[in-house]
């Protein structure tokens, strides 16, 4: 859908949930081009004291994938690996392909992504969100998750890449439960973030039965309603439209958790 109406090539370069903003971030810097576009959707965690975690099984999906992987994880993180997640790692490669073919959970998350990078597995498989409530926000805003992002839209920037931010989807029960702080949480983020916020909260809010299995992650329907809402954001503010963005090359990255698409104009 944003391919066909923005006339960009869209890439989905959303990462496992478990992996620490920095690292994110970090992956996306090498493959970016002038005159490309970033699209920043984080789930709001990324802007707490949170911002820095991560689980052994997210760093260990990295390593399936790519073992390089490894060289790029912090002092800390290489060690906990190797203490703690060495075993794993022999399981999920050895004894994964065996494995899968039992898990269907596994399944949706391995090798299931059209040329877009989208995950598209789970799109035929039936919907079990149970509501479990938002967790909560903090109200005050870690101010060095935010550097993170600021930094990252200056580096980007030396190359000449534009950087805005989005949302992501929250369910309609979880939206209630913590309108307020969500409300003064967005204030917050607007007072110290240098990136250009083309959202709002509240337009990404779906009813529950929009969502697949968390509180993020939207099912077939849902994905469709966001993308749409995505793309009304992404043409009411401008930023496909701007001098900075009118070359041959342009790139849309979208990062949620981060998610990111990243276009490229025709």
């Amino acid at each position: 859908m944003l391919h066909d109406s923005l006339q960009c090539n869209i890439i989905n370069t959303g990462f496992v949930g478990g992996a620490d903003l920095q690292y994110i971030l970090n992956e996306v810097i090498p493959y970016v081009k002038k005159d490309d576009i970033i699209i920043l959707a984080p789930e709001y965690n990324f802007f707490t004291d949170k911002y820095n975690d991560y689980n052994i099984d997210a760093l260990i999906g990295l390593l399936c994938m790519d073992y390089s992987s490894f060289y790029k994880f912090t002092i800390k993180q290489k060690i906990d690996v190797i203490l703690k997640g060495t075993p794993e790692l022999f399981i999920r490669k050895i004894l994964y392909p065996i494995a899968c073919l039992f898990k269907i959970n596994d399944k949706i998350y391995i090798n299931q992504f059209n040329e877009y990078g989208d995950l598209t597995s789970h799109l035929t498989v039936p919907s079990d969100f149970k509501y479990k409530g938002l967790n909560p926000i903090p109200c005050k805003i870690d101010s060095s998750a935010i550097n993170v992002f600021n930094r990252f839209k200056n580096d980007v920037a030396r190359k000449h890449v534009s950087v805005y931010m989005s949302f992501p989807p929250v369910p309609d029960e979880g939206y209630k439960f913590d309108s307020a702080r969500i409300d003064k949480f967005i204030k917050e983020l607007s007072k110290d973030l240098s990136i250009r916020i083309i959202s709002n909260p509240i337009d990404y809010v779906y009813d529950n039965k929009y969502f697949f299995n968390t509180k993020y992650h939207l099912n077939k329907d849902g994905r469709e309603l966001r993308t749409k809402r995505l793309l009304k954001d992404i043409k009411n503010s401008g930023c496909n439209k701007s001098n900075e963005i009118l070359s041959e090359s342009e790139l849309i990255f979208l990062i949620n958790n981060l998610l990111v698409y990243v276009s490229r104009m025709l």
